[in-house]
């Protein structure tokens, strides 16, 4: 049965109980979005030299559109894992996750009309005549019926691939051994298709804030769907939404109750969760003595260490890449190291970082939410402190990167 032929939120349908948690917007396919809307500039108004430079750039959107579905279509996740910025990958991580597990597009029929109209586009790029027009793209586009339109789960997909495409992994800081380091390169698109440097630089600005967009909006809506008390549903409310403009005024929220709402809402929709944990040594100059995959699965509403065929197969799951820090002297056995490890609940960890990290980008506005006399956060906060869940002691446990993949190492 596919996405589109089932009742998704009939009381009596297939995933029903399932699927009344996920935002609607990720489901229907009545809430379109036109692919122009990805341009970062005001293309119903904007006169191009002339109309070649406008159809090269829709060409981009076309060709980033087809891509990103053949990641989707061939489970290639991790072509899909998207550096916006503001410190969120755990949201995006869940979003994927939902949209791949519950199997949430059909891209069938859009692949169709996305290699029409590119084969349309690549038609008049090649007609000297037409490029030299001076027309506005967008009567252009509508004048030959060249405007397609997608679902949100389908942009969140596009944006993620252009994302993902333009991330650098750099060597670590010798500053921050252990945080994860990160570049956007934007030239990178010129490999999709040829553009200028200027639009490749203003499409990647533009896209993360629509994708900071869709992750806060995305927490915010799962948050009318579980049970929280009104204090959690307040933090993540639009009193506490925060645009960071360093890369493009990205909406974000605090990174605690982001965490909090996800935890939960992964835990109420059953979704796997794989840790990839490694152990480092800090006097010597963070050497890698321990490695072990732990995974879980959701019983009795917590997760749980997950029998040896527990996980699914070849299907998307939420994996942390964890590190832990030591000094040479406290070193113990993989077998101690594991076992210690075992005696957490994973999701006490995860909570007891995001308490510990800054609450948003500009660590200025942090005070907005140690301010408030708000008991799981100080819990958290204490706890991080006391386990080894902090930057400055991570002996126990520090998220280095969340995502969604169907195969665990292949981030690592």
């Amino acid at each position: 049965m596919g996405a589109s032929e089932r009742t998704f939120f009939d009381e009596g349908g297939y995933y029903s109980n399932t699927l009344r948690l996920i935002p609607e917007e990720l489901v229907s396919r009545e809430r379109l979005v036109a692919l122009t809307e990805l341009f970062p500039y005001a293309y119903e108004e904007k006169k191009h030299a002339t109309l070649e430079h406008g159809l090269k750039e829709y060409k981009l959107l076309l060709m980033s559109a087809l891509q990103a579905i053949e990641s989707y279509s061939r489970k290639e996740f991790f072509k899909l894992d998207s550096l916006v910025g503001e410190n969120a990958c755990q949201i995006r991580a869940t979003i994927l996750c939902v949209i791949g597990r519950f199997d949430l597009i059909d891209f069938s029929e859009l692949v169709i009309h996305l290699n029409d109209t590119l084969e349309k586009v690549e038609g008049y790029l090649s007609n000297e005549s037409i490029c030299k027009q001076q027309i506005l793209l967008n009567e252009f586009l509508n004048e030959h019926h060249l405007k397609l339109y997608i679902s949100y789960s389908e942009l969140f997909i596009v944006l993620s691939y252009i994302l993902s495409i333009v991330r650098n992994i750099l060597p670590p800081n010798p500053a921050r051994r252990i945080v994860r380091n990160e570049s956007t390169e934007t030239k990178k698109l010129k490999i999709i298709s040829e553009v200028g440097s200027s639009f490749a630089r203003d499409l990647v600005k533009h896209t993360r804030k629509l994708l900071s967009e869709i992750s806060v909006d995305f927490v915010e809506h799962i948050t009318s769907k579980i049970d929280l008390s009104p204090m959690v549903r307040k933090m993540v409310s639009k009193k506490y939404r925060e645009e960071y403009s360093k890369f493009g005024h990205l909406s974000c929220l605090p990174c605690f109750w982001y965490t909090y709402v996800l935890v939960r809402f992964s835990i109420e929709l059953g979704l796997p969760l794989v840790i990839l944990m490694e152990q480092l040594v800090t006097d010597r100059d963070y050497q890698k003595i321990h490695e072990h995959v732990f995974s879980y699965v959701v019983e009795n509403n917590k997760y749980v260490p997950a029998r040896d065929a527990s996980l699914p197969v070849n299907e998307p799951i939420l994996i942390v890449h964890g590190s832990s820090c030591i000094n040479e002297s406290d070193a113990k056995s993989f077998q101690e190291w594991k076992s210690d490890f075992l005696s957490f609940d994973p999701s006490e960890l995860i909570l007891c970082y995001a308490a510990s990290h800054r609450q948003y980008p500009d660590e200025n506005l942090d005070h907005k939410v140690s301010e408030n006399a708000c008991p799981e956060y100080s819990l958290y906060y204490e706890r991080a402190t006391k386990w080894g869940c902090t930057l400055d002691d991570p002996k126990t446990f520090f998220l280095v990167h969340a995502f969604c993949d169907t195969e665990v190492t292949r981030h690592a």
